[in-house]
């Protein structure tokens, strides 16, 4: 392994949202992923689950004196079609609960269905008052969804109006999800509005070499120097491994 091949490893294990979004997760599957964020090669960016289990993973990331990993959760999860007023007590309710970061579900099907994009930007912008400036707000978009560029343009449009941190490419729920495709069009759309929106690919992503081909990709669209944590992430439940195994043998 190439040292340039190292460094993107480390990179990536850094820009990990380690995720378990399982619907037998259990505060001892919460644990347990908490245990990993912690890997032999570096923490994790954050671990991303359910608003459940969100004081179970503060008092285990605290116990294992890990306060600086992040907790994200998920909203409007996953068909993204609940009512507004609903969506906002669960942000309201996770944050109180300690979360960190919000990863909302934009309502993609109304953008796929008319092109409406007032009711989606109305559902952020308000998620965006609740969170301030100090919790991170995630769009999740459902690129593999939306399809058509034009579509998944206008889902991240909206969503960097709406004043959204980052863009999310999907919940992970669906038959179609993150691709480099979806992820080369964010980007670009992401670079000619705002540099300073993160891109989050989530969805199907297992292994370490498809998760150097997203840092290339950003790197050539976006520049080297742009990628951080606070610009880029991975969601993802495997790829740690994937990531972690050949470093050890380095």
């Amino acid at each position: 392994m190439t040292i340039d091949t190292i460094n993107y490893y480390n990179k990536a294990i850094s820009l990990v949202d380690l995720t378990s979004l399982n619907n037998n997760d259990s505060h001892k599957t919460i644990t347990s992923l908490c245990d990993k964020a912690k890997s032999p090669k570096g923490n994790v960016a954050a671990v991303c689950i359910y608003p459940k289990f969100i004081k179970t993973a503060r008092n285990h990331l605290d116990i294992l004196e890990l306060n600086q990993i992040k907790i994200a959760t998920v909203c409007n999860f996953p068909q993204g079609n609940n009512k507004l007023t609903t969506v906002l007590t669960e942000i309201e309710t996770a944050i109180n609960l300690g979360a960190n970061e919000i990863d909302v579900v934009i309502p993609y099907n109304k953008l796929i269905a008319n092109k409406d994009t007032k009711t989606p930007y109305k559902l952020l912008r308000a998620a965006k008052e609740i969170c301030g400036s100090t919790i991170k707000l995630k769009s999740i978009i459902e690129s593999g969804m939306l399809q058509h560029n034009s579509l998944i343009t206008d889902a991240t449009y909206l969503s960097i109006d709406a004043g959204a941190d980052f863009i999310k490419t999907s919940t992970g729920k669906v038959l179609n999800n993150a691709s480099l495709a979806s992820a080369e069009t964010i980007l670009n759309a992401i670079k000619k509005y705002s540099n300073y929106v993160g891109f989050k690919a989530s969805g199907g992503i297992k292994f370490a070499e498809e998760a150097i081909m997203y840092l290339k990709l950003a790197e050539n669209i976006m520049g080297k120097n742009w990628i951080s944590v606070d610009t880029f992430r991975f969601g993802a439940s495997s790829l740690l491994d994937s990531l972690v195994k050949p470093l050890k043998a380095t």
